[in-house]
């Protein structure tokens, strides 16, 4: 059986549409695969680095104003303070919840149990200095001289 040059061009010409057609599909499975990752890196793991950053940032933050809030003797000063320390937890609260929502990795998971003990013993620690501050003023140091029992100090003094 012999073919025509005309036929031979023809099977060639289909054989070689074919094979592109199934590169084509194999290439556009694979750029589906790699849109599906790139989707994940922008929308999960780019925002949970973010939100990490901004919960670094608000503990720094929490850390420069209690120092201030124990410096200061104004005790308005203090109660400014205490509201944007707590504004600065419950953001910080807000961003590990999230972050809860988007990890699913059990390594990630364990990670972040452990900043979340972390935070709440530091977040201890931050009211635990809240108290003695609200104390440290000029009107609070008075009126614990005037009160009940001051008189005595006195006479322990002058003895």
């Amino acid at each position: 059986m012999r073919l025509t040059i005309k036929a031979k061009l023809a099977a060639t010409f289909a054989v070689v549409v074919a094979l592109s057609a199934g590169s084509m599909l194999i290439a556009l499975q694979n750029l589906g695969q790699l849109n599906g990752s790139l989707r994940e890196i922008v929308d999960v793991r780019t925002a949970n680095s973010l939100s990490m950053a901004a919960m670094q940032a608000r503990m720094e933050s929490i850390g420069s104003r209690s120092r201030a809030q124990i410096l200061t003797d104004d005790a308005a000063v203090v109660e400014e303070y205490v509201g944007k320390i707590n504004g600065d937890g419950d953001a910080i609260r807000a961003a590990m919840k999230a972050l809860d929502d988007n990890i699913s990795d059990p390594e990630q998971r364990v990670r972040l149990e452990k900043l979340n003990a972390s935070f709440d013993a530091y977040w201890q620690a931050v009211l635990a200095a809240e108290e003695p501050a609200a104390v440290n003023s000029d009107k609070q140091a008075l009126a614990i001289s005037r009160s009940e029992g001051s008189g005595a100090l006195g006479e322990v003094e002058t003895t």
